[in-house]
């Protein structure tokens, strides 16, 4: 957890292993959502970080998931 003085407030900074266990989703999922934008983050090197406040409300925010999930049989 990175903490963080911006303008009087205290801003908190989780990384992905961090909001992947708050999700309860692997952390490659979590990276797959900050770099598609659907979680707002910033990246530091090779690593992504996100505010506390976003991963909140992440996780009270659906993420939509394919319906059927896979591969679809061949129809021969």
């Amino acid at each position: 957890i990175f903490i963080f003085i911006c303008s009087n407030k205290y801003m908190k900074f989780l990384n992905t292993f961090q909001v992947a266990e708050l999700l309860n989703i692997t952390p490659a999922m979590v990276c797959k959502l900050c770099s598609s934008g659907k979680i707002p983050a910033s990246k530091v090197g090779r690593d992504w970080i996100i505010t506390e406040e976003d991963a909140l409300s992440a996780k009270h925010r659906p993420h939509q998931r394919k319906k059927g999930g896979g591969r679809k049989a061949n129809a021969d």
